[in-house]
């Protein structure tokens, strides 16, 4: 079941980077930055839609409050996407962020898909609880065949010439989206039994399953925002400052660069958490330290030759193309080098803290990054910076947070060595 999922994944990765890369380099720039706009406003309002109360779901034995939770988050997601709409109607009025440039349908589009993507959330977690593995890994080909038809489609349209009768492309590409992501909910949302849920809600039952489950809503959707709202930051800063067009660039260069480093960091993770859970539940503190050095530093040795690598390649390319904004991609991708190969290194060990049960120290990381994205915004209103520089400016802000976040993993690692010498 676990390969089957695995292939899956491989397969809607391959299918992500293909059209998204492709759609990047022929897609008119502004049009190809509102879709990544779109989808940078989608991704953290989705990730807490629910307020994290489907992450009880996978544990929760009794039935009735299994239902109960399934109730009560998808009730949330109804509440999140209007906050979501308020904020983008928001933002719009205070021509921020491009928000503007958004027109009625992408607007409609663009909350049914946070809709959408919430419910997909809370399929898969109602999935793991029912460990129906195969359900998961079914519709996650089912997105990946999706994926490749519509965006595909999109695609041919723009090389053979006839995109003009899809209107906006960027409306198109998130009308795509949200058709691509209605057919994963189909398949893993349990519709029939959140609407059975919904009208068997008990206010004397609510009430005790979110006294059990606090710790949902209250600390983990707060960490998700400040997670999410870093992750997607740096798009929505180089959107602000320079436009849909730079978007582009600089989210077709993440993407093409990120994406896959951050599905091989996620494999990783799997397997050292394995090996972490082995030394933490038979108290071998000195191996676990051990393996955290040399994971990181087999990581950084990695890391370094990858980035040299990318440096070069990129480089060797830009000296051959004459396409300005393929270049500028090419530029994008040196500068934000470092920063991705520092995220590889620290998150194939970022579970740590969660297995030690030091959430708070994720906070302080969180924080920092709080305030590098305060930070950012004031040196460039102060300075004002071309592209290049902030977009080096942000990877350097990264590489700083998560040389931060590294050192924190390890003074969990050592205050629990030390607490376990006393014993």
């Amino acid at each position: 079941m676990i390969l089957r999922l695995g292939s899956a994944n491989m397969v809607m990765l391959a299918a992500h980077i293909a059209t998204i890369g492709i759609l990047g380099i022929i897609a008119p720039p502004k049009e190809f930055g509102l879709f990544l706009l779109a989808l940078s406003i989608s991704l953290p309002f989705s990730s807490f839609a629910g307020l994290r109360l489907e992450s009880a779901l996978p544990s929760l034995n009794s039935g009735r409050e299994l239902k109960t939770v399934l109730a009560l988050a998808t009730l949330s997601v109804g509440f999140v996407c209007l906050l979501q709409l308020g904020t983008v109607l928001w933002l719009g009025q205070l021509q921020m962020f491009e928000v503007q440039t958004l027109d009625a349908l992408s607007i409609a589009a663009l909350t049914a898909l946070t809709f959408t993507q919430a419910l997909i959330q809370i399929g898969r977690l109602w999935a793991i609880r029912h460990q129906q593995i195969d359900a998961i890994a079914r519709a996650t080909k089912v997105r990946a065949a999706a994926t490749l038809v519509l965006r595909g489609s999109v695609v041919i349209a723009l090389l053979i010439g006839v995109a003009g009768f899809l209107g906006s492309i960027g409306t198109a590409l998130i009308l795509c989206e949200l058709a691509i992501a209605i057919l994963m909910a189909s398949q893993l949302f349990p519709a029939q039994e959140a609407k059975t849920a919904l009208g068997k809600l008990r206010k004397r039952v609510t009430q005790a399953t979110l006294r059990k489950n606090w710790k949902f809503p209250v600390l983990e959707t707060p960490s998700s925002i400040i997670d999410n709202l870093a992750a997607n930051a740096p798009l929505l800063l180089v959107t602000q400052f320079f436009g849909l067009t730079a978007t582009a660039s600089f989210g077709l260069a993440f993407r093409g660069l990120a994406v896959p480093i951050a599905q091989l960091s996620k494999t990783l993770t799997e397997v050292m958490q394995t090996r972490y859970s082995e030394l933490q539940r038979s108290g071998e503190w000195r191996g676990f330290a051990h393996l955290f050095f040399r994971s990181s530093a087999i990581a950084i040795g990695l890391a370094l030759a990858g980035t040299a690598a990318t440096i070069l390649v990129s480089y060797g390319l830009i000296q051959t193309l004459e396409d300005a904004y393929l270049r500028e991609v090419l530029w994008i991708i040196i500068l934000i080098s470092p920063w991705i190969a520092s995220s590889a290194v620290v998150n194939i060990n970022s579970r740590i803290l969660l297995m030690l049960k030091r959430q708070e120290l994720k906070l302080v990381y969180d924080g920092l990054q709080i305030v590098f994205i305060v930070l950012l915004w004031i040196l460039q209103r102060t300075y004002s910076p071309d592209l290049f520089e902030f977009v080096w400016w942000i990877s350097c802000t990264q590489v700083a947070a998560y040389g931060v976040y590294w050192m924190l993993i390890w003074v969990a690692i050592k205050a629990e060595s030390n607490r376990a010498a006393l014993v």
